[in-house]
C-alpha cells in the first residue's frame, strides 16, 4: 500500500487534469482514499457519477473527504461540467412547387413530422424535430377575429391567450406582438410559435390598462403565399390587488379573567378576476383602542388565515376597537376588511337572586330536598354553604351535587320538623374574576307528620309534659295581643318560638329568653293558631284562639 501511494503521488504531480480524471475512474473504490489533496476536472453528458458514488446532474465543484489510515484525511475535489442533450423543434411551411425539401440531406416530399439526431461538440446528442406543412394554394381571406382570454392576472406577469379564427388554405399564422402595454414595455411570448401557431400565449410585465395604441396583429399564410393582416386593439383593464375579504369570523377560545383569548378567521383565498389579481396570502393588523391595545398574538402569524389574540383587559370592546385583515397578492395588499371586536365585559358575577326547592325523598328521618340556584349571568359555577340543622335538630347531609361547584345540592335531613327562620341555605356565584357575596335563602320545609316518635334518638321530640319547660300565653282567647312567656331549666340562653295556622304554615318566628315577656298577635285575624316553643330538642305546643273585636 505504501509503494502504491508513492507511485500515485508521482503520477499526480505530472499528469494533466483530464488524465487524473481518467485515473480516478479506473482506481478501485478501496484504493481511492490514497488520492490525498487531489483535484480533477471532468466533462460529461447529462449526468456524472462521482468516484464516491454520488450522481450529479449540474455543473460544479464537488468534494469528498476520505478517512486514511494513520488518522489523516484525504480530500478529493471534482470540477464537473455537465452538458445537456438538446431538442429543437422547427416549423416550416412550403409550397408543393418547392419540393423536395432538403432536411439535413434527406429529401422530403410530403407534410409530416421528421426527426434527426446529431452529436454536439460536447459529445451530447441533439434532436431536431421538423414539422413540415406542404400546401398547394395560398390563403386569400384575412383572419376574421382574434379572441382574447385571461390566463393569469398577477401583477408583473399576467398572461393572455390569443386565438386566431381559422382561415381556409392557411398552413400557419404569423403574429406581431404589441411593443408595450399601457406605456410599459416587456411583452414576452409565453407559449406557441409566433411565426407558426394559431394559438399563442403572451406574458405582460405591465399591470396597466391598455392604451388605444396597444395592438396585436396576425396574418394567415402557407408556403404558396400570404393573406392580409388582422389588427386588433387590446382592451386589457388594469390589474388591481384583491378586493377586501367578505367577513371576519370571531370565536372566544378562553374566558379566563385577565387573559381572554379570541380567534379571528378570514375567508379562504380568492381567485383572480378580470380586474383583480389572485390572493396569495393574508395580512392582519393588530387591534387598537382601550381593549385592543392589550391584545397579544398567541397563535398564528399576521400572515395566517386564522390568529388567536389574548387580551389582558376585561372591559367590553367599544366601537373604536377594530381588527383589520386584507389579502396579499403579486400586486400588493388589497383593501382592508374592518371588523369591530366582540369582547363583552368580564366582571365578578352578582349574587344569586333565588333558589328553588324540590322534594326528592319523603322518608321519615331521611327526607331529601333538592335546592337549585337561579342562573346568574356571567357565572361559571356556584358554591354552597349548607345548614347544620333543621328546626334545631342537627343532622344535614349532602347526598347530591357539589358544594364547591354545582347548580344544585341534594340535602338529607334527619329532622321531621318545620324549618325555622334561622334555617337557611347559602350560595354564591363565581367565575375566573372571583366570587360574589353569599345569598341566604330560607329552607321553607314543612313538618313531616305521621312519623314514629322512636324512629331515631335524635328525631325524638320530647313530650310536652316536661316540668322543666313551661310555655304560657294570656289572655287566651284574646281579641288583641297575647302575652307569652317561657320558663325553662335549659342551658340554652335563647329559645325559638313559632306561630303557625291550622294548615301548618309558618306565620311568625321569634327568639325569646327564659322568663322574658313577649307580646304579639295583634296582626292575626280571628281564628285558631298553634304556638310552638323549642328548647333544644324539646318542643311544647299550645293553641291560641284569636277572637274578633265584637
Amino acid at each position: 500500500m505504501k509503494q502504491f501511494f508513492i507511485v500515485l503521488t508521482m503520477v499526480l504531480t505530472f499528469v494533466a487534469n483530464s488524465s487524473l480524471a481518467q485515473l480516478v475512474d479506473r482506481i478501485p473504490d478501496n484504493q481511492q482514499n490514497n488520492l490525498l489533496g487531489s483535484t480533477f476536472s471532468v466533462t460529461r453528458c447529462n449526468t456524472y457519477t462521482l468516484p464516491w458514488g454520488v450522481t450529479v446532474t449540474t455543473s460544479g465543484s464537488y468534494t469528498y473527504t476520505y478517512r486514511v489510515s494513520g488518522g489523516r484525511d484525504s480530500v478529493v475535489t471534482a470540477n464537473v461540467t455537465i452538458n445537456y442533450s438538446k431538442t429543437t423543434t422547427i416549423n416550416i411551411a412550403v409550397c408543393n412547387t418547392q419540393l423536395p425539401y432538403n432536411f439535413g440531406g434527406t429529401l422530403l416530399n410530403s407534410s409530416g413530422q421528421y426527426t434527426r439526431r446529431l452529436t454536439t461538440t460536447a459529445g451530447c446528442d441533439s434532436t431536431i424535430v421538423l414539422n413540415l406543412v406542404v400546401s398547394s394554394t395560398k390563403p386569400t381571406a384575412v383572419v376574421s377575429t382574434i379572441s382574447s382570454a385571461l390566463v393569469t392576472n398577477g401583477c408583473g406577469g399576467r398572461v393572455f391567450r390569443y386565438t386566431a379564427s381559422t382561415v381556409t388554405n392557411a398552413a400557419a399564422y404569423a403574429w406581431t406582438l404589441p411593443a408595450s402595454l399601457g406605456g410599459v414595455s416587456g411583452v414576452i411570448l409565453d407559449s406557441g410559435d409566433v411565426n407558426f401557431s394559431r394559438v399563442i400565449r403572451v406574458r405582460y410585465i405591465s399591470s396597466n390598462a391598455a392604451l388605444s395604441t396597444d395592438q396585436i396583429r396576425v396574418r394567415a399564410y402557407s408556403g404558396c403565399g400570404t393573406a392580409g393582416t388582422k389588427t386588433q386593439t387590446l382592451t386589457h383593464v388594469a390589474v388591481l390587488p384583491p378586493a377586501a375579504p367578505a367577513s371576519v369570523t370571531m370565536t372566544r377560545i378562553s374566558d379566563v379573567c385577565g387573559a381572554r383569548i379570541y380567534r379571528y378567521t378570514a375567508p379562504a383565498l380568492v381567485a383572480q378576476t378580470a380586474n383583480n389579481s389572485p390572493a396569495t396570502g393574508w395580512r392582519w393588523t393588530m387591534p387598537t383602542g382601550t381593549v385592543g391595545s392589550t391584545g397579544v398574538l398567541v397563535a398564528g402569524t399576521l400572515t395566517s388565515q386564522s390568529i388567536d389574540i389574548r387580551y389582558s383587559s376585561n372591559a367590553a370592546a367599544t366601537s373604536t376597537e377594530i381588527i383589520r385583515v386584507c389579502y396579499n397578492s403579486s400586486c400588493g395588499l388589497g383593501t382592508n376588511r374592518s371588523q369591530q371586536l366582540s369582547n363583552t365585559a368580564k366582571t365578578i358575577p352578582s349574587a344569586p337572586a333565588g333558589v328553588s326547592k324540590t322534594l326528592i325523598s319523603d322518608v321519615c328521618g331521611a327526607r331529601v330536598f333538592r335546592y337549585t340556584v337561579t342562573a346568574v349571568t356571567g357565572a361559571d359555577g356556584y358554591s354552597w354553604l349548607i345548614p347544620t340543622s333543621l328546626g334545631n335538630i342537627t343532622g344535614v347531609t349532602i347526598v347530591g351535587g357539589d358544594t364547591a361547584n354545582s347548580t344544585f345540592v341534594d340535602l338529607k335531613f334527619r329532622s321531621n320538623l318545620w324549618s325555622l327562620s334561622t334555617d337557611k341555605i347559602r350560595v354564591r356565584s363565581f367565575n375566573t374574576c372571583g366570587y360574589s357575596l353569599y345569598a341566604g335563602f330560607l329552607l321553607r320545609i314543612d313538618a313531616k307528620t305521621g312519623c314514629p316518635s322512636s324512629s331515631t334518638k335524635n328525631n325524638v321530640v320530647k313530650d310536652l309534659n316536661q316540668k322543666e319547660f313551661n310555655l304560657s300565653a294570656y289572655p287566651n282567647p284574646s281579641n288583641n295581643e297575647f302575652n307569652i312567656t317561657v320558663q325553662s331549666l335549659s342551658q340554652y340562653k335563647k329559645m325559638n318560638l313559632t306561630i303557625r295556622d291550622v294548615q301548618g304554615r309558618l306565620l311568625r318566628s321569634f327568639e325569646i329568653k327564659n322568663n322574658e315577656l313577649l307580646q304579639t298577635g295583634a296582626e292575626l285575624k280571628a281564628g285558631i293558631y298553634f304556638l310552638e316553643a323549642f328548647d333544644g330538642d324539646i318542643k311544647k305546643t299550645i293553641r291560641l284562639i284569636k277572637s274578633s273585636d265584637e
